[in-house]
């Protein structure tokens, strides 16, 4: 068998939200918001389980189409907040190769490095 010259790719690196990644944040939940708002007059996300509702709709309805990347990861972070409120985890960055982005934290789970 050859031996690969391949790299294995480093392992990421997670770390706590910073002031930046906490404001991109909360410009996709108004994004989220907006289109909730509009479509049903949503005042306001929870960020717990009663927002499912809302946001199954969203998908169902297919309101954003799969050109609207970031509009699909705007529900990612609404999915995301609800995941936050009703585990015990919480939002932290993955540094990959290329970029990084948020993730969710399951606690007990080792996000340390």
């Amino acid at each position: 068998m050859a031996s690969s010259n391949r790299k294995a790719a480093p392992e990421p690196k997670f770390t706590e939200l910073s002031r930046e990644d906490t404001v991109r944040l909360e410009q996709q939940r108004a994004v989220v918001l907006a289109a909730a708002k509009e479509r049903y007059g949503t005042v306001g996300l929870t960020r717990t389980k009663r927002d499912l509702p809302v946001l199954q709709n969203l998908i169902d309805e297919k309101v954003f189409t799969k050109s609207q990347t970031y509009e699909l990861q705007s529900l990612g972070i609404a999915l995301g907040d609800v995941l936050v409120s009703e585990l015990p985890s919480r939002w932290v960055m993955v540094h990959g190769r290329v970029r990084h982005r948020p993730n969710v934290a399951v606690q007990g789970h080792d996000h340390s490095n």
